[in-house]
């Protein structure tokens, strides 16, 4: 990393300002490459690639040629993925299942209960429909008020902490470049963001979400309105923003770039023998202005 003098930042100043009108069939001739300014959201990076991909530009509009370029390399075509997507839909919907009845499961096993019936796919008892369900019993230890109520918010607390996992993820564009295995993500925790959608709609009496609610009214004095805050509060938070990530990555999903920080303008400019020139804001006690690193 170095600093340029008043001189030289003078001078790569005047250089960034000359561009050189070529043909659209050309590739910079006048030096042995291409130099592009790249801005990108924290550090303007000049790059020197070639060959340069080719620009029209007249000397009268010179200062406005900017275009369009993307690391991103030609992906698959987006009816594939879009297929590939419908088609794990119906295995997410069984995965679904088994992950919100394993969740009870698991918990029930924790406090001592005793599993009696685990039923991940549609079915019905005693005349009545079930998408799944599990069913149980105590067993040495009598699962306690407290207890039965961490059952019933186990599948709750899953889905919280896939979308969450998967929203942090998103935010910090973690995400993997593959676009089916991307595809693969966005159903898994679209499915998960079903299963919280259907705590917070759902008017029946037997689901989990109004079991919880009961027992809020019965054991902690909640009226309706506070056990509804306590148990739907939370479900639509997560559910905003974790929607929020969910629907932004699949429209980016389907875009040419589908990532839009890896979006770069190119300026093109010409500084005969500089190479991977990176400019970035630099603040110190001593200095403020930009920092230069690359090969001269």
């Amino acid at each position: 990393m170095i600093k340029l003098s008043w001189q030289l930042s003078f001078a790569l100043i005047l250089s960034l300002i000359s561009y050189q009108a070529i043909s659209d069939e050309e590739t910079c001739e006048s030096v042995t490459n291409c130099l592009r300014l790249i801005e990108v959201p924290s550090t303007l990076v000049i790059n020197l690639n070639p060959p340069c991909e080719a620009t029209i530009a007249t000397p009268e509009a010179t200062e406005d040629v900017v275009t369009e370029s993307t690391n991103e390399s030609e992906g698959p075509a987006n009816w594939k993925v879009a297929l590939f997507g419908l088609g794990l839909a119906p295995a997410q919907y069984m995965l679904s299942n088994v992950l919100h009845e394993g969740s009870h499961a698991v918990m029930i096993k924790a406090f001592g209960g005793e599993v009696t019936a685990f039923r991940p796919y549609p079915h019905t008892i005693d005349g009545d429909f079930y998408f799944a369900s599990v069913s149980w019993r105590n067993g040495e230890n009598v699962i306690t008020p407290g207890q039965r109520a961490w059952i019933l918010a186990a599948p709750m607390i899953w889905d919280t902490a896939v979308l969450g996992t998967y929203s942090a993820l998103s935010a910090t564009r973690n995400l993997p470049e593959n676009k089916f295995f991307r595809m693969g993500l966005i159903v898994f925790a679209t499915g998960h963001w079903i299963d919280m959608a259907n705590h917070v709609i759902s008017r029946s009496d037997y689901t989990d979400s109004a079991r919880l609610r009961r027992y809020f009214q019965e054991h902690h004095g909640m009226n309706e309105l506070e056990s509804n805050l306590a148990t739907r509060g939370p479900q639509l938070a997560v559910m905003a923003v974790s929607g929020a990530f969910i629907a932004r990555d699949l429209v980016e999903l389907f875009r040419d770039n589908p990532d839009p920080s890896r979006r770069t303008r190119v300026r093109e400019s010409m500084i005969p023998g500089v190479y991977n020139l990176e400019v970035m804001p630099s603040a110190s006690p001593s200095f403020t202005g930009f920092t230069f690193s690359g090969s001269f």
